[in-house]
């Protein structure tokens, strides 16, 4: 039932190193500034190298959430890529209350989570035996990855324990588990949990809320989100952005993006946010200037007078419509005079 070692990892015969299809420099078309030393971003740079080899053992299309099971369906990779990204991003928002980890503790917990589903790259349908994995095969699937290069300090060990035990079931194996792993668990399943939300209502749900308060740092704070009840592509980017910044200074800290609204953490005692008139005036407010701020055209009354259209039989001039709504009528009236 299981498939085999070579099954689960393609070596190039001639260096015996993964034979990489793509340049994980620019796989993620995000240009790596070295100036940029956040720890996050440091983190992030090794973990995309990582990446690349990842594709390269086929965790593009291995299954860790399936539709069969009642789930949304989520590859292996995409599910590691929404962890990776959700412990960085957290890591970034704790740092504003001081409780954030240093780059050692925050890249075992990253190098842990890459590997914590590698059970699934089996065929196993006895669940007694699913997380039953080989050690052999977790160290030269580490190896060949080159995990142990996000947390040089990890061991092979750590690693299969990560992919023995991580997750809560009756079957996986929490006997005989290292100090390194036994220490980032709960901050391991808190990523699971958020990186297998597929909606603002999973990553706000009791599973989430229980693996958070189940965190010693996390159980101080708690998730709050904002949800749109309207949806109209780009535009709800700005407004999405807009909203996240005035939550922002009240100490709401942005955590995860979905289509309809924000997830966010903040401390438990931070004042609630209550939606009102003069809060809906200032959050228009706020979208109108994102949206002048995203294109020169919308503040610059020489783009505008471009784009103004003449009407012969009529003899006037016509703005763009989107011209007029974004600019506003002073910007207009200055393009044509």
């Amino acid at each position: 039932d299981k498939i085999g070692r070579t099954d689960l990892i393609h070596q190039n015969d001639h260096n015996n190193e993964i034979g990489l299809r793509i340049d994980p420099e620019t796989f993620f078309d995000i240009e790596l500034d070295d100036s940029d030393q956040t720890i996050e971003f440091k983190i992030f740079k090794d973990y995309a190298r990582t990446d690349a080899r990842l594709i390269d053992l086929g965790w593009d299309t291995k299954s860790a959430k399936s539709v069969e099971y009642g789930k949304t369906d989520q590859s292996m990779l995409n599910h590691v890529r929404n962890g990776v990204f959700f412990l960085l991003q957290l890591n970034s928002a704790l740092r504003y209350f001081g409780e954030d980890y240093d780059e050692t503790r925050l890249r075992e917990v990253v190098a842990l989570f890459v590997s914590h589903d590698i059970h699934k790259l089996y065929n196993n349908h006895n669940t007694f035996e699913e997380f039953d994995i080989p050690f052999q095969d977790v160290e030269q699937i580490v190896k060949t990855a080159r995990i142990q290069d996000i947390a040089p300090n990890l061991t092979a060990e750590d690693h299969w324990c990560s992919a023995r035990a991580t997750h809560i079931t009756s079957n996986s194996m929490t006997a005989h588990l290292t100090l390194k792993f036994s220490k980032n668990v709960r901050r391991l399943r808190v990523a699971d949990s958020f990186a297998s939300s597929a909606s603002l209502g999973e990553a706000c749900g009791m599973r989430t809320v229980n693996v958070f308060n189940d965190d010693s740092v996390l159980r101080d704070y708690e998730l709050r989100h904002h949800r749109l009840d309207d949806v109209k592509g780009i535009l709800t980017n700005f407004i999405n952005k807009s909203i996240s910044d005035y939550l922002e200074i009240r100490k709401y800290k942005l955590l995860l993006i979905y289509d309809d609204g924000c997830v966010y953490i903040s401390p438990k005692d931070t004042e609630h946010v209550h939606l009102n008139e003069e809060l809906i005036e200032e959050l228009s407010r706020r979208v109108v200037e994102n949206i002048r701020k995203s294109h020169p055209t919308f503040s610059n009354p020489d783009r505008i007078k471009d784009n103004l259209q003449f009407i012969n039989n009529l003899g006037y001039y016509k703005p763009v419509d989107k011209d007029f709504i974004y600019s506003g009528a002073e910007k207009v009236v200055a393009a044509v005079i």
